[in-house]
Parts: structure tokens; C-alpha cells; sequence
């Protein structure tokens, strides 16, 4: 059996910046934000991972919008090779 909470129910301590002390109990928290982007036909984009960021724990959003409409969104956990 396993012991204590599931990992997105014990939050993360913040040990830096405007949130220092509070404990962050997100799904997410935005690593490195890309864009605006113009995507003209297909993009491809390579992200480098710092060392300290756990690879299993990443995941991918995007979102497209049109001026200030939102025309899709998707998300991808677990995509890091």
C-alpha cells in the first residue's frame, strides 16, 4: 500500500520569487512559455530541459487563437523523450 498523498495532492514549497513560502498545489506550473508563435503551415519547436526539472513530470499545452479568440487547445503529458 502505497504511503501519504498522490504527488499533485502534496504541492510543491516555493523557494524563490513572488509565491517564496507559499506551497503551490497546481496540476501545472509553466516552465518556459513559447509565443506568440506565427504558424504558417507546420511547426516544430525543441525545448531544452534544465537539469533540475523532473523529465516524467513534463508535458506539453498549446493553445491557437485568432486575435483574442480562442480557436483550440490540447495538452500532452508524458511527451519528453
Amino acid at each position: 500500500m502505497r504511503q501519504g498523498k498522490p504527488a499533485a495532492c502534496r504541492g510543491a514549497e516555493v523557494k524563490a520569487g513572488e509565491n517564496e513560502g507559499a506551497t503551490l498545489r497546481h496540476d501545472y506550473v509553466v516552465r518556459e512559455w513559447l509565443g506568440p508563435i506565427e504558424v504558417p503551415g507546420k511547426l516544430e519547436k525543441t525545448v531544452a530541459l534544465q537539469a533540475d526539472w523532473k523529465a516524467g513530470d513534463l508535458g506539453v499545452a498549446a493553445f491557437v487563437q485568432d486575435g483574442p479568440t480562442l480557436l483550440q487547445a490540447t495538452a500532452l503529458a508524458g511527451c519528453i523523450r
